[in-house]
Parts: structure tokens; sequence; C-alpha cells
């Protein structure tokens, strides 16, 4: 599956690697947001039949139409943080509930 609008092949989740690009597509599984002083997050977990992804949204406190179990296809440069993989602040779409 492509998507003209992130310009790359969905890749699946277990196949992504750190400090590349990337676009991934599944349902979101979870919703976190961790105030602090100076840099407040925003995370959306992204899970397909492989994986999970976080979608790390800096300065961000909700992001309309995002909710648990929803589908969504997201695209941007993967990095680690915590520990974890994620994509910063990416481009997405929103696919049906």
């Amino acid at each position: 599956m492509t998507i003209e609008q992130f310009e790359l092949p969905v890749t699946p989740i277990a196949e992504i690697t750190a400090r590349g690009r990337a676009c991934v597509a599944g349902r979101l599984s979870s919703l976190t947001y961790s105030p602090a002083d100076a840099h407040p997050e925003f995370t959306a977990r992204i899970s397909d039949e492989t994986g999970t992804i976080g979608l790390l949204f800096v300065g961000r406190e909700d992001i309309a139409g995002l909710e648990v179990g929803r589908g969504i296809i997201a695209a941007g440069t993967v990095t680690e943080h915590l520990g974890r993989l994620v994509i910063f602040n990416p481009i997405y779409e929103l696919r049906e509930a």
C-alpha cells in the first residue's frame, strides 16, 4: 500500500528502525499526555499485527479526532525516545473508526 501524500510505502511496524523515514498504518492503541514545564508531550501509540510505535506530538495536550481504536496512517522520521521507537510530529491521516 502506498499513500501519495506520504510518498513512502507502508511498512510493518516490526520492520521499522530508528534514523529513517517510515510510513505506518494501524489502530490507535493508547493516548497519553505528559505535562512538563518546558515541553509537554502528547503520545499516541499505533499498533498493527506486528508491533507498536509511538507518534509523539511535542507541545500538544490533545489532538482532535485521535481516539483509541481509530484507524490511522502516519509518516515521518523515526527515532528512539526513552528506549522506544517514535515518530516525532508525524503527518497523519485518520481512517474509519
